[in-house]
């Protein structure tokens, strides 16, 4: 809740123009921060190889996708109609994995 509120802050209130720039700006620093934490042996990951990259490589564009839309989201709407539209999208995302890919979440996910 503490980084959408802060979002909401900078999008709104402050009336930063651009969301993109907000969800890369997020990205960068989070990557940053998990490189120090692994050359602390705070964290422990695979490293990142272009076999990996390639294997996954959907899933980050469609999560920056997903992360520029919340924050425009999050400049339009509340902060509760925002929590709400996201926990509901939780539920959709789970209802067509169902639908299309023929899975249903484990008794833990549900």
């Amino acid at each position: 809740i503490g980084i959408t509120l802060v979002n909401k802050v900078t999008l709104s209130v402050y009336k930063f123009p651009s969301p993109a720039f907000v969800a890369l700006t997020q990205l960068v620093t989070t990557v940053i921060v998990l490189w120090v934490l692994k050359a602390l042996k705070v964290v422990d990951f695979q490293d990142v190889s272009v076999a990996s990259c390639k294997q996954i490589m959907p899933m980050p564009i469609f999560f920056l996708g997903n992360a520029v839309c919340s924050l425009g989201g999050t400049k339009a709407v509340t902060i509760p109609t925002f929590s709400a539209l996201r926990k509901f999208s939780i539920l959709f995302t789970m209802f067509m994995e169902r639908l299309i890919l023929h899975r249903t979440p484990s008794c833990g996910v549900q």
